[in-house]
């Protein structure tokens, strides 16, 4: 949202951002000096999906008397906001909804039943039982798709949904993250010793890559590790430990702030990550193997990869496993280090060039903003589509839940 916000104003387009008050979006906006006009804090909780229908008109009437009566461009990066957004444009005189697929599983969002998520947490066994919710978020896309609004950030995403619920992304809606901006002249990664660096959350669809990684280090001598992100540790220790791995060979660092991460990059050899991170370990020049997003959130019997990254499909971010089995990926850790170690300087200039080529942030914010100004106006059909409501049960669990959190930050 940042990224875009700057280029935004950069080309002197008006918009405003819609932010939780005081919440991480809402403060990097605020750091990098994006206007306030161009800011609407809300101090209310965002997800519309949980809200009751008088909050849920308080949350619509605060944003549409932002907008005003100037026909609007509605833009949204999650299918929490497109919840709102749909409900925004038919409060509207006119608009039009742009969304973006960040996620491979924005189809199934809420679309675990509260036993399901239950007994995830008790056994590790995931399921979407929720069909009815599933059905309405995929007739949302299909229609927002018909109205040319769907910006998918790799072919592979594109190709899993026209095999799960025949939805056709045209090719030229396929943008891959506007996520690389080249470093300062001379800020590049140095060849190092024997070094690999992890950046990304310690959540339940990234543990089984990390898993994957103490499994390489168990049989690759001199080799050592450094995570960055924050997140439950536990399983890692409980591998390393498993595994024979030296609590010195690994090292947790935490959350490192944006403006931090360079100093870290340039201290390792290897990056090995998914997502936005893929991107900013390759534009520093640093070989990036790509790590796999985990589905079912199950440990791999191997330590795969995606292999390094560059010659990969468009929008490459990890997403490889998702409608394929383990058995498929041939590729494991220690053959992207092989390519590596045979040549460090050319596979570092590889994920280099293909991250500059594929990922460029001037590049891909420009087919952004053609394809958001194309997207069509809602009709006055689609402007009746009611967003489904969460039932009382679990609305009063997430209350709960959220009331929970604050207490233990405010403490």
């Amino acid at each position: 949202m940042v990224r875009f916000a700057n280029y935004l104003e950069q080309c002197g387009t008006r918009f405003i951002c819609v932010c939780s008050e005081n919440g991480y979006a809402h403060k990097d906006l605020q750091r990098h000096k994006i206007p306030a006009s161009s800011i609407l804090p809300i101090s209310c909780a965002p997800d519309y999906y949980y809200k009751t229908k008088a909050k849920r008109k308080k949350l619509v009437e605060i944003i549409a008397t932002a907008v005003g009566h100037h026909p609007a461009r509605l833009v949204t990066f999650c299918m929490r906001d497109l919840f709102t957004a749909t409900a925004l444009a038919a409060k509207l005189p006119v608009a039009s909804i742009t969304h973006l697929i960040l996620h491979i599983q924005d189809d199934l969002y809420a679309g675990q039943t509260l036993a399901e998520k239950l007994i995830y947490r008790l056994t590790g066994k995931l399921s979407f039982g929720n069909s009815k919710l599933i059905c309405f978020n995929r007739s949302l896309l299909t229609m927002l798709n018909k109205n040319d609004g769907l910006i998918c950030m790799a072919d592979l995403i594109a190709h899993n949904w026209q095999r799960n619920f025949g939805i056709s992304i045209p090719s030229d809606h396929i943008v891959p993250l506007p996520s690389f901006v080249p470093p300062a002249e001379g800020r590049k990664a140095k060849e190092t010793d024997k070094r690999i660096l992890w950046i990304g959350r310690l959540v339940d669809f990234k543990i089984p890559a990390l898993l994957a990684l103490i499994d390489f280090l168990a049989h690759a001598d001199g080799y050592k590790a450094t995570i960055v992100g924050g997140g439950d540790r536990s399983h890692i220790l409980a591998r390393m430990k498993e595994c024979r791995v030296a609590t010195d060979r690994v090292d947790f660092i935490g959350e490192v702030s944006y403006d931090g991460l360079e100093d870290v990059i340039r201290t390792h050899s290897i990056g090995y990550a998914m997502g936005t991170s893929l991107i900013e370990l390759a534009r520093f020049k640093i070989p990036v193997i790509v790590a796999l997003a985990s589905y079912t959130h199950n440990p791999y019997q191997r330590p795969i990869c995606g292999g390094l990254f560059f010659n990969q499909p468009r929008g490459c971010d990890g997403s490889e496993l998702a409608g394929r089995r383990e058995s498929e990926i041939v590729t494991e850790i220690s053959d992207a280090v092989a390519l590596i170690e045979a040549d460090w300087s050319k596979t570092a200039n590889a994920c280099y060039e293909y991250a500059r080529e594929n990922y460029s942030a001037d590049k891909n914010f420009s087919k952004y903003r053609i394809i958001i100004e194309q997207s069509k106006y809602f009709s006055a059909a689609q402007k009746t589509v009611y967003v489904p409501k969460a039932p009382l049960s679990r609305r009063m669990i997430f209350s709960l839940v959220n009331w929970w959190q604050k207490c233990i930050r405010h403490h």
